[in-house]
């Protein structure tokens, strides 16, 4: 187990704790994210991609993030960039920072697949 999976588990569950019963729910999904995280570092990406695809249908930016990630990295080709970048999009509208950044980027600088918007580039950035 990595440094940041322990450091990432304490944190959840002193989130728990702090917060009662009622944020549990959401620590769990904070956990899956950080699940996902650590089969990333064991390259076990289909399965990491599985939990990043859970958290982010339960609402987590940051999991709609990593999957996109996950997904360009484990298995691209241009036929996925579309998908990919739906999920940056989503995470943005999930109010995920990175992920805002992120596809502003690809939108100002015109990504592969994406075609070169600097005004919504511009707008996403702003939001991150």
């Amino acid at each position: 187990m990595s440094k940041l999976t322990r450091v990432l588990g304490s944190l959840t569950a002193l989130a728990i704790l702090a917060a009662g019963p009622a944020s549990a729910e959401i620590a769990s999904l904070d956990a899956r994210v950080a699940e996902g995280r650590a089969l990333l570092e064991a390259k076990r990406w289909a399965e990491a991609e599985a939990k990043f695809n859970a958290a982010c249908k339960a609402g987590v930016g940051q999991g709609c993030y990593f999957e996109a990630n996950t997904i360009r990295n484990s298995r691209f080709s241009p036929d996925v960039l579309a998908q990919v970048y739906a999920l940056k999009e989503k995470s943005c509208t999930l109010k995920y920072a990175q992920g805002c950044y992120s596809i502003a980027i690809d939108y100002r600088g015109g990504s592969q697949g994406l075609d070169m918007d600097k005004a919504k580039g511009n707008g996403l950035m702003d939001k991150s």
